[in-house]
């Protein structure tokens, strides 16, 4: 009986997570791409943003902040939307992934996969909420520029041409 006493309450603290506090939030608002008319099921398409400005430096001078206090940066929301709200995404997508590369990666899948979505059969509508992946993407987003790749799989070929924005933020630890 006295075994059980003392196990409970410790299970219970080594069961509670401490929270890192979030220091500030890395937007990154304006990915714009177009999605031609007559891209096929078969193919995986993708799109390379080779050298966005991660502004990582005036982030923390405007915060106040060290870069030694950063103890990590991780994926926060992702969103992918038609500009103009012309286009629908409705039984179109496959998957769909958001990669966060080294600056000068020219490979294909080139980085670590940073937002993704990939449930086929669920409506979507205009906007597509992508799944965040929760790894610390630090190293990178610590440089002024980062590689986004954007890549994608769909399901029909797609009858229309879509401008399309992708919009994303980092939590900053």
């Amino acid at each position: 009986m006295k075994f059980i006493v003392l196990f409970f309450p410790l299970l219970f603290i080594a069961g509670c997570k401490k929270e890192t506090p979030l220091l500030f939030e890395m937007p990154f608002q304006n990915l714009d791409f177009t999605m031609p008319a007559g891209q096929n099921a078969l193919e995986t398409y993708y799109v390379n943003f080779p050298a966005v400005p991660t502004n990582i430096t005036a982030l923390l001078d405007n915060f106040k902040i060290e870069a030694n206090e950063v103890s990590g940066i991780v994926p926060g929301n992702g969103r992918l939307f038609p500009i103009f709200g012309a286009g629908d995404f409705d039984d179109l997508f496959r998957e769909f992934v958001v990669q966060i590369c080294p600056t000068g990666s020219t490979d294909n899948k080139c980085g670590f996969e940073g937002f993704y979505w990939d449930l086929v059969g669920q409506k979507i509508g205009l906007e597509l909420n992508l799944i965040p992946n929760p790894l610390d993407l630090s190293d990178l987003l610590m440089e002024d520029k980062v590689h986004i790749q954007v890549w994608y799989r769909l399901l029909r070929a797609s009858n229309e041409t879509i401008d399309t924005r992708l919009a994303l933020s980092f939590l900053v630890q």
